[in-house]
């Protein structure tokens, strides 16, 4: 063994042994409890010792049938593809509108990030009262339009669209700040060709800026997506999951399994589908962006 290869060795292994109190912490944090959801989601629990009794997929076949649980499939779906196309295309009109050279345009930047420093229980509780039916700014105004007052949060065909809107809100800056980030990056000399070409907004739009942030894009889509598949504070302060159930989400039906009636196996086999579908999501939006990205090549 040469003196080269032992170098190397020792490299790697001091690259190892820096590493390993970080990765011991990841796995005590993240792969256990996962590992520990996926075992619970088939078992059977005891409460009184937290024994597991293995039952196979008995807990899903008991989802399965269960009419609640596809209600709340289909609103989560809703609610997960609204809210990301909101907070992708509010995040990207926005940004392109923060990247131009206008005065004062630092403090637009500001106010516009400001609704993502709020904190979500302070944004469920402001707009809860926004929408109250008697007290509420947005109802005395609907109620001036429509002479009649509207209870928004409990009406079963405005309850979802509200919470969705309110979400919107609150998460957009995300998307606005990583979609800015990656237009300051765009080279300047692709604009100067494009207006050579004669290429109006959409054009340059569509051929150099969506091509250019196709990385960004990808990161901002797959991470809006989990977090609104992970969806709870907002719903479970202004709605509670109703009316009727038409705002429950998996976030509050395993609240609900869990913490109201203590069916722990239940409630991990929930959050082990919505873990399935966050995997299945991002490796879609993944394989359509390469795709896209090498037919543009």
């Amino acid at each position: 063994m040469t003196g080269l290869s032992k170098s190397k060795i020792l490299n790697k292994f001091t690259i190892v042994l820096f590493l390993a109190p970080a990765l011991m912490l990841l796995s005590f944090v993240m792969i256990y409890p996962i590992a520990m959801g996926i075992a619970m989601s088939f078992s059977e629990i005891e409460l009184g010792e937290f024994t597991l009794t293995f039952k196979g997929v008995q807990q899903f076949e008991k989802l399965f049938k269960d009419p609640t649980f596809w209600r709340t499939v289909q609103n989560s779906l809703i609610w997960v593809a609204g809210c990301t196309a909101g907070q992708f295309v509010t995040g990207l009109l926005l940004a392109l509108l923060l990247n131009r050279r206008l005065p004062g345009i630092s403090v637009f930047r500001i106010i516009l990030l400001l609704p993502w420093t709020i904190p979500g229980v302070v944004t469920a509780f402001t707009w809860f009262w926004l929408y109250h039916p008697d007290y509420g700014m947005i109802s005395w105004v609907i109620r001036i339009i429509r002479g009649t007052a509207l209870s928004i949060l409990s009406n079963e065909n405005t309850a979802l669209p509200a919470v969705m809107l309110v979400n919107v809100w609150w998460r957009y800056p995300f998307a606005m700040l990583m979609l800015l980030a990656g237009l300051q990056t765009v080279p300047s000399s692709h604009y100067d060709a494009a207006a050579i070409d004669g290429a109006n907004s959409i054009q340059v739009l569509r051929h150099i800026i969506i091509p250019w942030l196709r990385p960004v894009i990808t990161i901002v889509l797959i991470l809006d997506t989990i977090a609104n598949l992970n969806g709870f504070t907002l719903v479970r302060i202004m709605t509670g999951g109703g009316p009727g159930g038409v705002t429950d989400l998996f976030g509050i039906l395993i609240y609900r399994k869990g913490f109201a009636f203590f069916h722990f196996e239940e409630a991990a086999a929930v959050s082990f589908i919505v873990l399935i579908l966050a995997v299945l999501l991002a490796t879609l939006y993944i394989k359509i962006v390469n795709r896209r990205g090498g037919s543009d090549e």
